[in-house]
């Protein structure tokens, strides 16, 4: 049904009902895509979802209009395309109300730098968010002591479970942790190639979290 009304375009609607409607087909049509790991579909149906919203639709239909522009950054992004990837997310950071509502779009692009090789400013990137969501790495003075005195402040956190209890732990459910997870994981890759000395550091410190805040699919990490 989308992709007839598309061929059509957005000049045959009627009015901003009729916008609305074929703009939110278009996203259930995008994320179904996603599901079926068909990117390249999934962008065409977000695309035209967004053709479709009216003027000022950031101020009238956010919500909508995030759903759309992050869904298909995330297409762009899985199907490396770069430029368009760039353009959402301009938008999305510009219009975005919250920290939060930004934090997606700000992922999108971390991984987007270490794709094309600007590992230094992915880095940088990742770290200023982990600030922002209240996590630290001492990058530059990460001694053996640091390490050592991470490692023992980790054993002490794990001191006492088992592998069962583990293996059963609380889900982390704390959106900004997760996304702090996610920035950390991210972090493995990028100081790997630019400051390894960093990445015992950031491994722990992926170990406390999970155990102080619950485990995600990057626990295992």
């Amino acid at each position: 049904a989308a992709s007839q009304i598309n061929i059509a375009g957005p000049k045959t609607v009627e009015n901003d009902e009729q916008n609305l409607l074929v703009a939110n087909l278009n996203l259930v049509a995008g994320i179904r895509s996603m599901e079926l790991s068909d990117f390249i579909s999934a962008l065409s149906f977000l695309d035209n979802g967004i053709s479709f919203l009216r003027k000022g639709h950031w101020k009238e239909h956010y919500d909508l209009s995030l759903k759309l522009f992050e869904a298909a950054s995330k297409c762009a992004l899985v199907i490396g395309d770069h430029d368009i990837l760039r353009l959402l997310s301009e938008q999305i950071q510009t219009f975005g109300r919250t920290f939060e509502d930004k934090l997606n779009s700000v992922y999108y692009q971390c991984v987007t730098l270490m794709h094309t090789s600007q590992f230094e400013e992915s880095g940088n990137l990742a770290l200023s968010v982990l600030a922002k969501l209240g996590e630290e790495i001492p990058e530059e003075s990460c001694s053996q002591t640091d390490t050592i005195n991470q490692i023992e402040e980790t054993k002490a956190m794990l001191e006492g479970y088992t592998d069962e209890e583990l293996l059963n732990y609380m889900p982390l459910v704390d959106h900004h942790k997760v996304m702090a997870m996610k920035f950390y994981g991210r972090c493995e890759v990028i100081f790997h190639m630019i400051k390894p000395w960093v990445l015992p550091i950031i491994t722990l410190k992926m170990v406390q979290l999970s155990i102080s805040q619950g485990m995600n699919p990057l626990s295992q990490v």
